[in-house]
């Protein structure tokens, strides 16, 4: 964002934020050239969720004069007029009025960012052809893509002075993907909500909810992720909040006998799943061995007091990131 420009380039951020801000349609004269007006304009779209009617673009002329600077003229382009903006703003309002009610209880800055991601997850269906890329699809439709996913998550962290980040790149098949990098306790930590909310196998939306990509490190998430490398981002090294660790579901080897505990603890909780993540990949894959090759999971069920339906287990596994999961069958 704005932190990352140079001296120069920031008093041209500050003219464009400013210009967004207001909704002001004409031309604002910056001294720069066109590459370091694109470079502004994208730092401002990864600083500024709340400007949901300025679309990250705009059109620009630039001007040059022997031995004078470059100067161009920008004009920004807007997705709707001031007043539809302005008229959005209730609804905007109740929304985060209702996913901050959803946060009573929680202590610490952790369990706030946890409750946003399960909020915004639970109120939204991931629709591909979704035209807003900005907070107002998922707030106002309860519907959007990557960007409206991640920037609603940096607009509630923002709300809760949080310090967010927009991170831009690719994700799966090198299509144009959005996510967050936000800070717990001082580190900071990569965030997808948008792939916490996944679609079926024919792409209609899903009903679970996934922590595969919460609170990773730049090592995990970028093992599928490629991050844009115009901006720079914070570096993201710590592994204190991962959800799995903070839920005691991050193992540092394989036993049979911890695992039924974990199931058994599950099953009392009335979860639907079980989901564990593995230190090394030599006890995934014994744990993999274990209860899927020597069908062991139906023994552990057995001794949970769990009954297998005739259709037999439901599990799922992902070998990047080293992690089972396990449908429970009803007691």
């Amino acid at each position: 964002g704005r932190q990352q420009l140079e001296p120069e380039l920031q008093t041209v951020y500050d003219q464009l934020a400013q210009a967004a801000a207001c909704h002001d349609e004409e031309p604002v004269a910056v001294d720069a050239d066109q590459e370091q007006v694109r470079l502004c304009l994208l730092a401002l779209r990864t600083d500024h969720p709340e400007y949901f009617w300025f679309d990250g673009e705009g059109t620009y002329v630039t001007t040059s004069v022997p031995v004078l600077e470059d100067s161009t003229s920008v004009t920004l382009t807007y997705t709707m007029t001031e007043e539809d903006a302005r008229a959005q703003l209730p609804q905007v309002e109740r929304y985060v009025a209702d996913c901050i009610a959803s946060l009573d209880g929680a202590e610490n800055d952790y369990q706030k960012i946890l409750g946003v991601y399960q909020y915004i997850i639970r109120q939204t269906d991931y629709v591909l052809d979704v035209q807003d890329q900005s907070i107002i699809s998922v707030m106002t439709q309860h519907q959007g893509t990557c960007a409206g996913y991640a920037k609603t998550f940096q607009y509630l962290m923002n709300r809760l002075n949080i310090p967010c980040t927009l991170a831009l790149g690719t994700g799966q098949n090198g299509e144009n993907h959005g996510w967050n990098i936000v800070q717990c306790d001082g580190d900071w930590y990569q965030v997808d909500v948008t792939w916490g909310d996944p679609v079926d196998e024919n792409g209609a939306p899903g009903t679970s909810l996934e922590y595969t990509y919460f609170m990773l490190t730049d090592e995990e998430m970028y093992r599928d992720h490629v991050l844009d490398s115009s901006l720079p981002v914070p570096i993201c090294a710590a592994t204190t909040y991962n959800y799995y660790r903070q839920a005691g579901l991050q193992l540092p080897g394989w036993d049979s006998v911890s695992y039924e505990s974990l199931l058994r603890s599950a099953a009392a909780a009335g979860e639907r799943w079980l989901n564990v993540r593995f230190d090394r990949r030599e006890d995934y894959d014994a744990a993999i061995q274990t209860l899927i090759t020597q069908g062991g999971i139906l023994t552990i069920m057995d001794n949970c007091g769990l009954t297998v339906p005739d259709s037999g287990i439901t599990y799922s596994r992902n070998d990047t990131f080293l992690e089972f999961s396990v449908q429970l069958p009803a007691a």
